[in-house]
């Protein structure tokens, strides 16, 4: 997830966030990339890209 935060989202001057919140049970793990006001959109990867095929 960071890298694709740095691949995808990054803007010069601004950082990507991680945040990690442990309980009794469980381990959450959260990115953010500075891109945040840009939703992202769905497309077909071809078979020559080496990306695009995460959901």
């Amino acid at each position: 997830m960071a890298t694709n935060a740095l691949l995808h989202g990054a803007i010069r001057g601004r950082l990507f966030r991680v945040h990690l919140t442990l309980t009794a049970t469980a381990l959450r793990i959260s990115v953010s990339d500075p891109r945040g006001e840009d939703l992202p959109v769905p497309r077909e990867a071809t078979a020559e890209e080496c990306y695009g095929r995460g959901s």
